[in-house]
C-alpha cells in the first residue's frame, strides 16, 4: 500500500488539521480578538437615532465617557430600569464629559418608540430628547458580546472600557451619581 494510503486511512491528515485549527483559534482568542471586557478598547459601531434616523458611530464620541446601555422594551428587567436611566441622565444630561446612548436591539423600531414614549410621559420628559438609538442591522449586541439585557458599558474619553454591567440597576441611586460624578466605576461589577 502507497504511503499517500497508509497517510488518509489512519486520519493522520485530519488530526494535523485539527491541531493546526485548535493552535490558530487559540491565538486568535488570546492575541487577536479584543474581548469587549473591562480595560480593553471597546470595539466601534454604527446606531441610529430612533427619532432623528441619523447613523452616529461610537467612535465618533471619544473624547467623552460614555454610558453604553443595550435594552429591549420585550425584556421585563429592561423596562423596570429603564425610568431610572432617565432620571440619571437628567442629573448629567448637562454635565460635560458624559454622553448617554441607550441601543434598543432584538425589536421593532415601532416597539421602542412605543415604549420610549410610555417611560418619558411617565418621568416627565420629551421622548424625542432622549439619547435612544436602534441597531438596525444587528450588529452591536455581537459585537459586544451582549448575552443578556440589559447590558451596560461604561467608556472612558479614550475609547476603552472602564466597566461591564450586565443586568438591571438602579441607576437613580446616590451611589451611581456620586460615581458619575467622579468617574470612579473600579468597584463596579
Amino acid at each position: 500500500m502507497p504511503v499517500w494510503k497508509k497517510i488518509f486511512s489512519k486520519g493522520i491528515i485530519l488530526r494535523i488539521g485539527f491541531g493546526l485549527f485548535l493552535v490558530l483559534f487559540g491565538y486568535w482568542m488570546l492575541f487577536a480578538a479584543r474581548t469587549p471586557y473591562p480595560g480593553n478598547r471597546a470595539p466601534d459601531l454604527t446606531i441610529y437615532s430612533l427619532y432623528r434616523g441619523i447613523p452616529y458611530r461610537l467612535s465618533a464620541f471619544r473624547g467623552r465617557w460614555i454610558m453604553l446601555n443595550f435594552w429591549a422594551s420585550w425584556c421585563p428587567p429592561c423596562r423596570d430600569e429603564f425610568p431610572d436611566m432617565v432620571r440619571l441622565w437628567q442629573a448629567f444630561r448637562r454635565d460635560n464629559p458624559w454622553t448617554f446612548l441607550w441601543v434598543s436591539v432584538a425589536e421593532p423600531e415601532a416597539d421602542a418608540r412605543a415604549f420610549v414614549e410610555t417611560v418619558a410621559e411617565q418621568v416627565g420628559v420629551n421622548a424625542r430628547e432622549l439619547p435612544v438609538f436602534i441597531d438596525t442591522a444587528g450588529q452591536s449586541g455581537p459585537r459586544f458580546g451582549v448575552w443578556k439585557y440589559p447590558e451596560t458599558f461604561i467608556i472612558n474619553p479614550q475609547g476603552v472600557i472602564k466597566a461591564r454591567i450586565i443586568g438591571p440597576r438602579r441607576w437613580s441611586d446616590s451611589t451611581w451619581r456620586q460615581r458619575f460624578q467622579i468617574l470612579d466605576f473600579t468597584a463596579v461589577r
